[in-house]
């Protein structure tokens, strides 16, 4: 009876671990569905308190709106062209003129006030046979030669104490340095001649006996005296003012129409960037 009652306190074990073998069993697939439930949860979850990408991206580059190219024209109006023209003519005028004077009048003039003044007397007047010949004008297209009587005035110089012929003026000099008196160029002969005639009856009645100012250069010319000074001060002043005048006016076009130009260039890029 010993034996049959070990038997079933055995069978009876077996069976109850059996029992907890089976349950055990059960419950592990039900363990793994709950756990991985769990991790699913949990990664909802992180996925909810993550921001939205854009919102991520406006945070990292905050969004700035790209800047239009502004485009503004440089090209000049007509108006600005022309006296933009206006003002280069000018100067270029100015330039060249000043150049031309120079050599034409600055330097004679220059020579001219060189000159001294001084009391002169009449010592005799003649005319000559030989005659020189002289260029008119009688039209556009027309032009001619003719001849002159030769008038020779020689006068007594207060200051070289000397005889020297004397010369209209300085432009007469240079025109013929062996006569007295140039009249201007006639196509009649006869009326050249009675021009002559006149200075020399003036010279040989009215000034034989006075003494005149007459103006001599003894460094240059000391056997030649000057009666008048075409070339003085005046022409000097004339000479220098008006291309400087030409030339500051030029000037003064040019930079006015720039400046116009570049403030109205700055003032459409402004408004243009205003309203862009």
């Amino acid at each position: 009876m010993w034996t049959e009652a070990r038997g079933r306190a055995h069978k009876s074990a077996a069976r109850a671990e059996g029992r907890r073998a089976a349950n055990a069993a059960a419950l592990l697939p039900s363990a793994g569905t709950g756990a991985s439930g769990t991790q699913r949860a949990a990664e909802r979850e992180r996925t909810s308190r993550k921001a939205p990408p854009s919102l991520c991206v406006a945070r990292a580059r905050p969004h700035t709106r790209p800047m239009a190219k502004i485009r503004v024209s440089y090209e000049y109006s007509e108006a600005e062209d022309k006296s933009i023209r206006l003002g280069l003519f000018l100067i270029v005028f100015g330039i060249l003129s000043l150049f031309i004077l120079a050599f034409c009048l600055l330097s004679p003039t220059l020579q001219n006030m060189q000159s001294q003044a001084a009391n002169c007397t009449v010592l005799s007047a003649r005319e000559l046979d030989e005659h020189f010949e002289c260029v008119f004008t009688c039209g556009a297209d027309c032009r001619g030669t003719a001849t002159y009587p030769c008038l020779q005035v020689f006068v007594n110089n207060s200051e070289s104490n000397s005889p020297a012929l004397l010369h209209h003026d300085e432009q007469q000099l240079l025109l013929n340095p062996k006569c007295s008196y140039v009249p201007k160029c006639e196509r009649d002969n006869q009326k050249n001649k009675e021009k002559v005639l006149e200075w020399l009856d003036f010279w040989t009645y009215n000034m034989s006996s006075q003494s005149f100012t007459c103006f001599f250069n003894q460094q240059r010319r000391p056997d030649d005296v000057l009666w008048k000074r075409s070339l003085s001060e005046n022409v000097l002043l004339h000479c220098v003012l008006w291309p400087l005048v030409s030339l500051l006016l030029g000037t003064l076009i040019v930079l006015l129409t720039v400046c116009a130009r570049s403030l109205a260039v700055r003032a459409e890029a402004l408004q243009k960037r205003k309203f862009s």
